[in-house]
């Protein structure tokens, strides 16, 4: 008898903390809108945000967010890695890959997510 492992395999790359903080958004292409919306989690390599609607994966778009303990407004590129539907609700959880992150904010990331890990 094969009894399959129901476990799901991670397959992040960069670990992930809580991020429960507005951020501003802006899509590249300028038939789009720009708004805000509430993040869910972060790390080096990207965000998880929460979306009042649906955005397409391999959207490009521009990010602007706070981190605490860190003065400046970080501003992230990134494209939409993956989207779906938040069970029984109309939102939307959107994942972003981080395209060409400045360094500095590279850094930034980095040392927010080392002093949240539990």
């Amino acid at each position: 008898m094969f009894i399959e492992n129901q476990d799901k395999i991670e397959k992040r790359i960069f670990q992930r903390v809580n991020f429960k903080e507005p951020i501003s958004y802006l899509f590249t292409d300028p038939d789009d809108d720009a708004g805000g919306c509430l993040g869910a989690d972060i790390s080096e390599g990207g965000l998880c945000v929460n979306f009042n609607r649906f955005v397409r994966p391999n959207t490009d778009m521009v990010f602007k967010f706070r981190l605490s303990g860190i003065p400046d407004v970080l501003m992230a590129k990134g494209h939409v890695a993956w989207a779906h539907r938040i069970p029984y609700s109309d939102r939307y959880q959107v994942g972003v890959e981080f395209e060409d992150t400045n360094t500095e904010v590279r850094k930034d990331i980095c040392q927010y997510v080392g002093s949240h890990i539990n």
